[in-house]
């Protein structure tokens, strides 16, 4: 499967140009000339239209399902602007000053946003991926609407949380907990940007030059990597890639390191008991889970 994601982020030349550049009238045509071109290849590549939601473009929402109906995309992708502790990123760029740090949508616009997202979906037929719970995965044959991973159709991403009974997923991805590791990305993912290769869009250094794309995929440093997932620790350099989620997740050295064996069977033991009583209540689940 190939999968192409492109990262526009605007529907419209005004708001293009004040995020990258003046070029939007230019890529357009090239994304239909994509589609028609991909319609001989089986569909091949599957389109990914990324939308990162922020203040400059949330006005664009509308127009950018439009545009992912037009030129027939697989997937509109919802990815987060990433937490930067000190972004000091600013810029002036097509009329508009762009700062970083008001850029970043609260979590009741962000969720006024997801519900838009819902109905949106459904008018224009255009399916949604909602990649804001980054890195977070289910076992095999378990189901979860908050699975990130997953690209899903709008109506199972309208809730942000779930206030009614813990989440699977959300049980799962404990940090060395699982016997699956709580992220996936360093087996599936692969950023060759212009300024190196990274694990992940969250990296926060590349791992090589771009030149070396052929060889870092097997690198000491990307296997190191997976090998502390696999462990159920995270690594010295996801630990210093403080934009990640799930870094900001197990913020504090202690949980950073992987718990004590006695706590890991305690949450095992714990989930078995959650799913025989059909899911325990939030309150209930998170005082037991506090005793361990």
């Amino acid at each position: 499967m190939i999968l192409l994601y492109i990262s526009i982020d605007a529907a419209t030349k005004e708001t293009y140009a004040k995020i990258r550049n003046d070029r939007f009238d230019s890529i357009i045509p090239k994304l239909h000339l994509l589609n028609q071109k991909r319609k001989k290849k089986r569909n091949l590549p599957k389109t990914y239209m990324v939308f990162m939601p922020m203040k400059v473009n949330k006005g664009d929402l509308e127009a950018f399902f439009r545009l992912c109906r037009d030129i027939e995309a697989d997937y509109l992708i919802l990815r987060p602007l990433n937490y930067i502790e000190k972004p000091e990123m600013e810029h002036n760029r097509g009329g508009y000053h762009f700062n970083y740090e008001e850029e970043l949508l609260s979590r009741e616009e962000l969720k006024e946003i997801f519900d838009k997202c819902s109905e949106l979906s459904k008018k224009y037929g255009v399916k949604v991926c909602n990649q804001f719970d980054f890195g977070n995965i289910t076992e095999p044959a378990q189901k979860s609407k908050h699975n990130s991973n997953s690209c899903m159709p709008s109506s199972s991403i309208e809730n942000i949380e779930d206030k009614n009974s813990p989440n699977e997923s959300e049980i799962e991805s404990d940090l060395g907990t699982s016997k699956f590791p709580i992220c996936r990305e360093p087996w599936q993912s692969y950023y060759i940007l212009r300024r190196g290769i990274f694990p992940c869009c969250h990296g926060y250094k590349p791992l090589a030059q771009m030149d070396d794309w052929d060889t870092a995929w097997n690198s000491p440093v990307l296997q190191n990597i997976r090998k502390q997932l696999r462990e159920g620790t995270l690594s010295s350099y996801c630990r210093k890639s403080l934009a990640c989620p799930i870094v900001q997740r197990y913020h504090s050295p202690e949980e950073i390191q992987r718990p004590p064996q006695i706590k890991i069977k305690g949450y095992a033991f714990l989930r078995a008991v959650n799913r025989l009583c059909f899911r325990l209540s939030v309150k209930i689940y998170r005082f037991l889970r506090s005793k361990i």
